[in-house]
């Protein structure tokens, strides 16, 4: 239940960037599931990829931040805004949005309650 524009626009963002980011023939996956949580269930999306460049854990904290972008010289590439954006979207339905790396893959992961 919520807004599906804005629903649509953190499934967009997130391809968006694994697309844009990703290394040279890497597969972009995505993922849906239903979980329990805490005994709150929750509808989840995931999108993964295999980033141009390995993610340490201090930029991993700074991905949400607004304006926030890894690659100064990538000046022309976006504002900076996608992934807060999103973070706020996902906020805003009383959802949350994490990112962690695995095995060299970059994940992020949208949990919604049902």
């Amino acid at each position: 239940m919520g807004d599906i524009q804005l629903l649509i626009r953190v499934v967009s963002n997130l391809l968006s960037n694994a697309l844009k980011y990703s290394k040279p023939e890497t597969i972009v996956t995505i993922r849906s599931e239903l979980k329990k949580e805490d005994s709150i269930s929750y509808g989840v999306f995931s999108v993964s990829n295999v980033p141009i460049e390995e993610v340490s854990d201090e930029e991993l904290e700074r991905l949400f931040d607004r304006l926030y972008k890894r690659d100064l010289s990538r000046s022309g590439q976006g504002s900076g805004l996608g992934l807060s954006i999103t973070k706020n979207i996902v906020r805003l339905h009383g959802g949350k949005i994490s990112v962690h790396t695995d095995q060299g893959q970059l994940r992020f992961t949208v949990y919604l309650k049902q």
